[in-house]
This record gives structure tokens, C-alpha cells and sequence, in this order.
């Protein structure tokens, strides 16, 4: 961490995290049992096509009818892609606990804080461009996408406040 006249500079978010933000963060995630296979392992479900849904939007995929089975499809890709990134999320998490735990508390702050930071300006961005979506499944896989970046940045300052007050979150 680096210092300032002699005391530490503790990395930090905005006070303020965006109400629309703190509600999506809050709002419950998928407890399916797609949600729990994508969770427990990569190799657990086909996850070949999920990298289309990891960026923003406009989506390359083309726009599906407006179906009963579309929309149960798109529960089921939602469900997928929460239990797909919160799988990769877990690694990174233990690799932070393995960092904090040998003395690297400062490093994993700065990381916490700039990973979190890049998320909001990503969350900030993806919020306007929500209505500019084409079809349920654009918009819903864009929505899933907010929610969880929300959930990463609102995770990542509780983290940071508990090490900047000597807590560990872990």
C-alpha cells in the first residue's frame, strides 16, 4: 500500500455506491439445479457458448421468437451463466484469501479496488444500454450481466471496508 506523509493510502470506492446498483446486488440469485452444476464444475454442463453473453450488448446471437420454450431457455442460460461466473469468482476469491493470509493485505485491497471500480464504470455503461436491446433474451441476458456486476462491485467494497477497519472478510 502506498503512503502519504508517513500513513497508508487505503484504496476506496466512491461512499456512494448507486441505489439501482445496491437493489440489483441485494436481489436474489438462481438456486437452480443448473445454477448448482455450472457452481460446482466447469465440466459439468456444455458452457462452449457462454462466452457470447459475457460482454455488453449489442449481442451477436441472432434474436429468438418470443416463445414459452424461449423464455424457459432463457431462464436455463441464466441460471447457467450466474453458476458459471460465480464458479470463476470463487477461484479468484481463494486465491485473495491464500494472498491475505500470507501477509498481502495491502495488494489485495488495491486489487479488490481497482477491480471493483472498472466493474462500476462496465455496470454504469451496461445500465444505459439496456434499452437499447432487441428481443427478451438480449434484454434478460443483459439484466443477468448488470445484476451480477453489481454483485461483484457491491461484494468487493464489503471486503475492502472490513480490511481497511483490520477485519477479515474471509
Amino acid at each position: 500500500m502506498k503512503r502519504c506523509c508517513g500513513e497508508p493510502v487505503m484504496p476506496t470506492l466512491p461512499p456512494d455506491l448507486p441505489l439501482a446498483l445496491v437493489t440489483l446486488a441485494r436481489a436474489p440469485i438462481p438456486d437452480s439445479p443448473l445454477f448448482h452444476k455450472a457452481l460446482c464444475s466447469v465440466d459439468a454442463l456444455d458452457e462452449s457458448e457462454l462466452h457470447h453473453w459475457d460482454g455488453d450488448p449489442p449481442y451477436l446471437q441472432p434474436v429468438p421468437a418470443d416463445t414459452i420454450e424461449e423464455k424457459r431457455f432463457t431462464r436455463n442460460l441464466i441460471d447457467v451463466m450466474f453458476g458459471h461466473r460465480l464458479h470463476l469468482e470463487n477461484k479468484v476469491k481463494g486465491r485473495r484469501v491464500c494472498r491475505y493470509q500470507a501477509g498481502e493485505v495491502g495488494d489485495v485491497m488495491m486489487e479488490l479496488c481497482a477491480t471493483a471500480t472498472q466493474t462500476l464504470a462496465e455496470w454504469t455503461k451496461l445500465y444505459s444500454l439496456i434499452g437499447e436491446c432487441k428481443g427478451r433474451r438480449h434484454k434478460e441476458m443483459a439484466q443477468s450481466l448488470l445484476q451480477w456486476r453489481a454483485l461483484v462491485v457491491y461484494s468487493y467494497n464489503d471486503e475492502l471496508k472490513q480490511l481497511g477497519r483490520g477485519e477479515s472478510p474471509y
